[in-house]
């Protein structure tokens, strides 16, 4: 399961903003995969967020966008 973020108020873009944020200045566990997934299950847009953390050593800006893609394709 991914972790999940939820709180008693929807994440408005501007905490999304700030969970992104801190989950980038994370190290990186040398022990577990180079990428993280948190799951926001309720913002202020009405929908919910996924916030995908990858190390640069798994792939360049562009491949992991389309990585990004890929995931989350509704097929």
């Amino acid at each position: 399961a991914w972790p999940e973020m939820s709180g008693k108020n929807p994440a408005t873009v501007d905490e999304l903003d700030a969970i992104a944020a801190e989950q980038y200045t994370w190290a990186f566990d040398k022990n577990k995969p180079l990428w993280r997934v948190l799951y926001v299950s309720r913002t202020a847009l009405g929908g919910s967020a996924v916030i995908l953390v990858i190390n640069h050593a798994i792939g360049d800006g562009i491949t992991l966008v389309e990585v990004f893609k890929r995931v989350c394709d509704p097929k």
